[in-house]
């Protein structure tokens, strides 16, 4: 079976029987019940996920957003009925496709559940990472910057460094790299303070034109050359919602990794064949 089938058959199956948990069959027409396909009941909180997950534009005047994925919901069901008419459901692909969506899933729901136990960001916490974070929003930058990404040996790496600092510039820079045969790829571009590294930013801040970083990386180096910057602040109020939800966002993963220590301590994990290294090795390292 090809990986395309195998991948429409996940798509398919795994929107029925997500949909169809802690939902109990009934006689008659249920409260929600917008279309019956072959038998399948489709309700209308099953449109209204789908449609929240492909929002139609403002401005396409002709589309029925709600209509488009309710018929997009009827096709699914005809081809998930048909799949598992041929048996594709047996596939050991596609269960093993199915088992993997099934536990990001649950998963997922886990670290929701402990995040709702949880109280909601106060205003305090948001007034403090809003002062402590100025590069982000009161003091924020449009970075218009040059970035070298350098594929080469720690040995070639340390010469690039000395390079940088000798050379007229970025240009003649990567005009020697060329000549040493050191692979280097270019771009330009625009990006916000929020699309740069938090750590980094600080520092970013501080670049004045045509001022250059570089920073070590896996197989090489990135050197980014700022070539200008306009300051765009944000204010206290426009920022407070991205604010709660990247505090929710941090809280929430903080309180699945508590949760994840606590269950590796209690349940007991073996690995076997060449994972037996991994005995003992705190998850993560």
């Amino acid at each position: 079976m090809s990986s395309r089938i195998a991948l429409l058959v996940l798509m398919t199956c795994l929107t029925l029987v997500l949909s169809a948990c802690g939902r109990a069959s009934a006689v008659g027409k249920q409260p929600g019940l917008v279309a019956t396909v072959a038998g399948k009941e489709i309700f209308a909180d099953q449109v209204e996920a789908l449609q929240s997950k492909h929002p139609v534009a403002a401005d396409d005047v002709a589309a029925a957003p709600d209509s488009e994925a309710l018929e997009r919901l009827i096709d699914e069901e005809l081809l998930a009925k048909r799949a598992i008419e041929q048996k594709l459901d047996s596939n050991p692909d596609v269960q093993q496709q199915l088992e993997a969506a099934r536990r990001a899933v649950l998963a997922r729901a886990l670290g929701d559940s402990l995040a709702a136990e949880e109280s909601s960001v106060a205003p305090a916490d948001v007034k403090e990472f809003f002062n402590k974070n100025p590069h982000l929003f009161a003091k924020r930058r449009i970075y218009t910057l040059i970035e070298a990404n350098v594929r080469c040996l720690p040995q070639e790496a340390k010469a690039v460094t000395q390079q940088l600092a000798s050379a007229g510039g970025l240009t003649d820079a990567i005009a020697w790299m060329h000549g040493k045969h050191i692979a280097v790829t270019t771009s330009r571009g625009r990006k916000p303070a929020e699309q740069l590294s938090l750590d980094l930013l600080p520092r970013f801040a501080a670049m004045k034109d045509g001022d250059i970083a570089y920073m070590s990386m896996p197989g090489g180096l990135t050197i980014i050359q700022l070539q200008s910057s306009v300051e765009e602040p944000i204010a206290e109020a426009d920022a407070t919602p991205v604010i709660v939800r990247y505090l929710a966002s941090q809280r929430r993963a903080t309180l699945l990794g508590k949760e994840l220590r606590r269950l590796r301590e209690a349940n007991a994990i073996e690995y076997h064949g060449e994972y037996t290294r991994l005995a003992g090795t705190p998850a993560g390292t």
